[in-house]
């Protein structure tokens, strides 16, 4: 099991908390990690009703679950889906569902299994967009949606330490075929980020230090600005004329 994995997750050691497990590789590993660390999960599971085999996932989860001793709960994104932004739609369905369960059930943390090439790729993507320091420092360890508290305790792995863990103790994973369509922007880069450590040798442990440095200048800018807010509200003057 990964250390820095272990670090980040003691701090919340008795604390009840959901985990999204869809089956594939990185959510199925982070699953058996917090249960090898013995921490009071439930499974949360949403079949988006898009693939062929994703009531067959839906079973495996809820088979591994019953093995692992962990509840698990499975929601269906049923209904229309846009013909563009599925992606997105996909992912605001997906945390609408986990979010309104942690607050029925009076939960206050979700885990997730983004790993370190997501990282990479959510990079990628904003600075595509155009963005600054706060889009290109990407995702967040520890987030916020609508109220309850995002952890992401694997932005520091790399999804071959994973999917080597499973493999190493035999344990089963899918993989989902949308995640090979080049139809998808996350998927070209996955697809093409080699480029770039081929032509010019920046590794991706290195584009890794740098979004975490970048993620250093997002919490102090927010830090400062939170200060300057305090004293503003503190002193009732405008510090800038």
């Amino acid at each position: 099991m990964n250390k820095n994995f272990v670090d980040f997750m003691e701090k919340y050691r008795g604390q009840k908390m959901a985990v999204g497990v869809s089956g594939g590789v990185d959510s199925v590993a982070l699953l058996h990690w917090l249960v090898e660390m013995g921490m009071d999960v439930v499974c949360l599971h949403v079949n988006h009703c898009l693939r062929d085999a994703a009531n067959t996932e839906a079973i495996y989860v809820q088979d591994l679950c019953k093995k692992l001793n962990v509840p698990c709960h499975v929601f269906k994104w049923t209904g229309e889906k846009p013909d563009t932004g599925l992606e997105d739609a996909a992912r605001l369905a997906r945390y609408k569902f986990m979010t309104d369960f942690c607050y029925e059930h009076g939960i206050k943390y979700i885990v997730t299994a983004h790993q370190a090439d997501d990282q990479i790729e959510t990079f990628w993507m904003n600075l595509a967009r155009g963005s600054g320091v706060y889009g290109l420092a990407a995702m967040r360890t520890i987030g916020n949606n609508d109220g309850i508290i995002i952890l992401r305790p694997l932005l520091n792995v790399f999804r071959v330490e994973l999917k080597k863990y499973c493999e190493d103790n035999n344990i089963k994973y899918f993989s989902d075929e949308m995640n090979d369509d080049p139809h998808y922007t996350r998927v070209k880069i996955r697809q093409n980020r080699h480029v770039f450590q081929d032509a010019i040798g920046v590794t991706d442990e290195r584009m890794l230090l740098a979004i975490q440095n970048l993620g250093r200048v997002r919490i102090s800018s927010e830090k400062n600005v939170a200060h300057l807010v305090r004293r503003v509200m503190k002193d009732g003057y405008a510090l800038f004329d």
